[in-house]
């Protein structure tokens, strides 16, 4: 639908950032392990980490692991 309108596109984790960056969400690692852990979502790590900085949180701390 987004190409269809020229939009651009984003997924769950580039909407949880935007959210974070709005101060809509309090912490993006709490919501991406949330999403990894409650939703079944698959995260990479590169990514994860990328996501985390560019919200201005510690890219470094290990993410948790869904079991």
């Amino acid at each position: 639908m987004a190409s269809v309108y020229a939009l651009p596109k984003t997924g769950v984790v580039g909407l949880l950032l935007r959210a974070r960056l709005d101060g809509k969400v309090e912490s993006l690692r709490k919501e991406m392990d949330r999403l990894r852990a409650e939703g079944g979502f698959w995260i990479g790590d590169d990514l994860y980490r990328q996501a985390l900085a560019a919200a201005g949180e510690d890219p470094q701390q290990s993410p948790r692991r869904c079991e």
